[in-house]
């Protein structure tokens, strides 16, 4: 995603905040789901956090799309810096309960609780 996508997101999608996470999602402009990460240097630091931060987020989005209902989303999402010591497992958890709470049925992902 480019930095206009994710101002426009920032700017007019709805946000969740979850315990790892905050996420904004809003319908996909293209005909797959997308993901943008952000880890900020003010939250991590050391690029070896941000970049744990971002693999956690990018590899449990992975494993999600599969079961996410609906047609293509854009979503960006920020990490929180609790997720550095966090397991993928709960990462992916905690995702998926957070895309639940938007609003955009689409964002509802199936089977969240399987691990």
């Amino acid at each position: 995603m480019s930095r206009s996508d994710f101002e426009a997101l920032y700017a007019s999608a709805p946000k969740a905040a979850g315990r790892f996470v905050v996420v904004w999602a809003a319908p996909g402009k293209t005909g797959a789901s997308r993901l943008g990460v952000a880890a900020a240097k003010r939250t991590f630091r050391d690029a070896h956090q941000r970049n744990r931060a971002k693999r956690l987020v990018r590899e449990s989005f992975r494993l999600l799309r599969p079961s996410m209902r609906g047609g293509p989303l854009d979503v960006a999402v920020a990490a929180r810096y609790r997720i550095l010591s966090a397991k993928e497992g709960d990462v992916r958890a905690d995702l998926a309960r957070t895309l639940a709470k938007l609003p955009a049925a689409a964002a509802a992902p199936a089977g969240e609780e399987r691990r």
